[in-house]
């Protein structure tokens, strides 16, 4: 199987995991940005990760890249939280990882912490044991 394929795999099982379950009368457009959004994230993580991963490590920061709407870059204050993130994966710090999921809020364009939603506690604090405890919530509704 080349990489291209199993990135193809991985792109479609995470949005029929993790997006699916949410969206009611999904466009063709829609959907499509959705996906593309997936494979950017799955290329910044080829990008930035250097360290083998578990699946369920990889699925938890796929989970929370997506639903953080943020992709690794130098200019914006996101972007660069992002890359923080990242430097805490190939350290191996597990326990960082997590606390960076359930804790680091993103920032609106002034910088200022923009505050969590109701739920985003509770799927923050799944995806944080998903990647430290290899967990899958059940049901998948977050």
């Amino acid at each position: 199987e080349t990489t291209a394929n199993s990135e193809i795999r991985l792109i479609f099982k995470m949005a029929d995991l993790f997006i699916k379950p949410f969206v009611v009368d999904l466009s063709k457009d829609h959907a499509s940005a959705l996906v593309s959004n997936l494979g950017i994230i799955v290329s910044n993580m080829k990008k930035n990760i250097t360290v083998p991963l578990t699946q369920n490590k990889i699925d938890a920061i796929v989970i929370y890249l997506f639903w953080r709407g943020s992709f690794a870059n130098t200019t914006t204050t996101n972007g660069k939280m992002v890359l923080e993130f990242y430097q805490l994966v190939n350290a191996k710090n597990d326990s960082g990882v997590a606390e960076f999921i359930r804790n680091r809020l993103k920032k609106d364009v002034d910088g200022n912490d923009i505050p969590f939603r109701p739920g985003h506690p509770d799927r923050h604090n799944k995806t944080a044991i998903l990647y430290t405890d290899g967990i899958y919530a059940n049901p998948w509704l977050w």
